[in-house]
């Protein structure tokens, strides 16, 4: 069933203070600018409950504009590739209404349509250049309000200058303010630039740019702990429960390609934790490194040849898990100075040139981001936790994994967010389903 959304409002929401003169100019990092421009599309959806507050759009305004104070990056305009005009243009607030639809018709729904998801966005496609179509626009919000009385918050942030990480300490800071308790300990370190210092010649990366590749299926799975342990008992691999569900996915994905190529998976690693000088309350930015393990055309072969629940091998967790350890203090440091990108880039071609990804043939790509670290239900604007939190799109070839709502009383499940060619998608939904959970009793969950 369609859902009408209708914007009632529409006003632009500035910083509560003015930003000093000093800080007009954002320098953006050398990973900042390596991003390619688009933009981060994340729906919370709050049920009304006779214990919280019902829903204030006017208050959700005022905290907005009490944030922007000290997050005013955000309410700026990106100027070419290496700026940000932090001038208090201000942040776009659309509020709309869906008259005729409850909440429970979205939370009920075990397979969402995510068309309508996008409908919560205040943007028309929740993907590249989301924001009314303008790529120097840094952030926008959306509030609909539902029949019920619950109430969907929707936000586009552009990824050029705020990685997941920066956008949910925003977001904690906003509903700090919409409570009543925001103080300076929500307040991040704009030290990005200092961190991993611009260079003019970081560019967009290539890679990550669209490409011509066959339409795509987008696709939410729901993940509980037992399947996800049962994965891992399978593998019986060290593997986390992120590595865990990348590597079927990939597994998957190399499996049905028609033509065997080296294959490359990327997997997105958050620096903060790894660096040996960290900020107090977190750089703000993007602080995520992208590592690329390779597999060899002849490792390609024999995956597509076997069945995956006969698969002893299991390469893709070792060599994924792999990866991810060797990004420490001074894989990290590496990166550090005003030629880090470079040295990102030599390691990534270093990786794809010892599995034979450098030739003509090329190589196919998958990308793997984990959010189960975030505080996703953490974003209380007084009236608890969301219900549920989604994205409604991911690009191309890549898979984005979300942890469950604290409703379902399932911590270590997962919602697993992805994009893949149809009969990968085919096989994927194929594989889960022939997971059987295992008995929780007999085993023990790591992160």
């Amino acid at each position: 069933m369609a859902i009408t959304v209708d914007i009632v409002s529409r006003e632009t929401v500035k910083p509560s203070t003015p930003t000093p003169a000093q800080l007009r100019s954002y320098k953006l990092s050398w990973i900042d600018q390596n991003h390619p421009i688009y933009h981060l599309p994340v729906v919370f959806f709050y049920s009304a409950t006779p214990s919280s507050a019902p829903a204030d759009v006017t208050i959700l305004k005022s905290s907005l504009s009490t944030v922007l104070a000290s997050f005013y990056p955000l309410a700026g305009r990106l100027t070419g590739n290496s700026l940000v005009d932090c001038g208090d243009q201000g942040v776009e607030f659309f509020e709309a209404l869906a008259p005729d639809a409850d909440l429970s018709e979205i939370l009920s729904s075990d397979e969402p349509n995510l068309d309508e998801l996008k409908k919560f966005l205040p943007c028309s496609k929740g993907e590249a250049s989301c924001c009314d179509s303008e790529p120097t626009v840094i952030l926008s919000v959306q509030a609909t309000v539902f029949r019920c009385g619950g109430i969907a918050v929707g936000v586009c942030v552009s990824h050029k200058i705020a990685d997941g990480r920066s956008l949910f300490s925003f977001l904690q800071g906003w509903a700090a303010a919409a409570r009543g308790s925001f103080s300076s300990e929500y307040s991040p370190s704009f030290d990005g630039a200092a961190v991993f210092p611009p260079n003019e010649n970081a560019v967009p990366n290539a890679a990550e740019q669209p490409l011509e590749k066959p339409p795509q299926v987008h696709k939410r799975f729901v993940l509980s702990g037992p399947k996800i342990a049962a994965l891992r008992e399978k593998t019986a691999s060290s593997a986390t429960r992120f590595l865990a569900v990348a590597a079927l996915v990939w597994r998957c994905a190399v499996r049905m390609r028609p033509v065997a190529r080296v294959a490359v998976a990327v997997v997105v690693a958050d620096t903060r934790s790894r660096m040996e000088l960290r900020s107090p309350n977190g750089s703000f930015g993007n602080c995520c490194t992208a590592i690329l393990v390779g597999i060899p055309i002849d490792e390609v072969e024999n995956i597509a040849k076997s069945d995956v629940n006969e698969n002893t091998k299991y390469v893709l967790e070792e060599e994924m898990g792999a990866a991810v350890k060797r990004v420490d203090t001074e894989y990290v440091r590496r990166l550090q100075g005003e030629d880090g990108w470079q040295r990102e880039l030599e390691l990534g071609w270093e990786a794809v040139r010892k599995c034979g990804g450098a030739t003509e043939a090329g190589f196919e790509m998958n990308v793997f981001s984990s959010w189960l670290r975030l505080p996703v239900y953490g974003v209380d604007f007084g009236w608890g936790p969301a219900a549920w939190a989604c994205m409604t799109r991911v690009r191309p070839s890549t898979t984005v994994v979300m942890p469950r709502p604290p409703a379902a009383g399932d911590p270590q499940g997962m919602e697993v967010w992805a994009s893949l060619e149809k009969d990968e998608m085919a096989e994927l939904q194929r594989e889960l389903d022939k997971l059987v959970p295992l008995n929780t009793v007999h085993h023990v969950t790591q992160p």
